[in-house]
């Protein structure tokens, strides 16, 4: 997995003539086995046939995105697709409500290809038992 986590700070024209290029050689042995995880892209960045084609493993994106428009765009591989970590640091009430509102779209469309995960993973501070409500709640939602 390439985990790219300044790629949203470019305009999508840069990351496509820059960057696209580089993942294009990092990736060109072993492409179908590689995934590749950006922060603050928006679809504009990954609308390049390199991402869509299906010649990636698959894709991860942040919690600015809309999951059923990740699966859209990249019907072939995985989708890692996050829940804003941000949240886990919330009252256990309400945390239980984000959760679920997140959950509830994808609740029998997209299970199979689906990574469920932290935008940017635990920030420091968050209690245990939040994450802990996070892995429950994803596994009885999600089965």
């Amino acid at each position: 997995m390439i985990f790219d986590t300044a790629a949203g700070e470019l305009a999508p024209n840069i990351f496509i003539s820059e960057v696209v290029p580089q993942l294009q050689r990092l990736t060109a042995t072993n492409r179908s086995r590689v995934g590749y995880y950006s922060k603050g892209t928006q679809p504009a960045h990954l609308q390049h046939g390199f991402f869509n084609q299906g010649s990636l493993a698959g894709i991860g994106v942040d919690h600015r995105w809309d999951l059923d428009e990740v699966f859209s765009i990249f019907p072939q591989g995985f989708v890692q697709g996050n829940f804003d970590q941000t949240l886990l640091l919330s009252d256990r009430g309400e945390l239980n409500r984000h959760l679920r509102n997140y959950l509830q779209p994808m609740t029998g469309k997209h299970p199979a290809g689906w990574i469920c995960g932290l935008g940017h993973g635990v920030l420091p501070g968050t209690p245990e038992d939040n994450v802990r409500l996070f892995v429950d709640t994803v596994r009885e939602v999600m089965q």
